[in-house]
């Protein structure tokens, strides 16, 4: 579904649940299995929508930002088999309705 929502702004999804994301690749890369996520979190318009909790985390290193339930975002690019055996989509997210008002 993300390979055909590459790049169309009209096509958007949600994550219903907290998303935990690091920073750091090489950590994403020891958590994730079939897709590596790149995200444009919008850091400079809206920050209502994800904290970094890397302060909090036992294991700080992991450059931990969870990401709240709502989030969402469109994919920009999918790239199947990025130089692994998983997929790397690059999505941005989208602001929340809340940071409309």
């Amino acid at each position: 579904e993300y390979r055909e929502a590459a790049g169309n702004k009209k096509k958007c999804f949600k994550w219903s649940c907290f998303v935990s994301t690091s920073t750091d690749i090489d950590k994403a890369l020891k958590f994730g299995k079939n897709v590596l996520y790149e995200m444009d979190l919008g850091r400079d318009r809206w920050n209502d929508q994800f904290a970094n909790i890397s302060h909090l985390s036992v294991f700080e290193t992991e450059n931990e930002t969870l990401l709240r339930p709502g989030v969402r975002f469109c994919v920009d690019t999918f790239e199947e088999n990025w130089g692994t055996d998983r997929a790397l989509v690059r999505i941005h997210i989208l602001p929340s309705y809340v940071q409309r008002v």
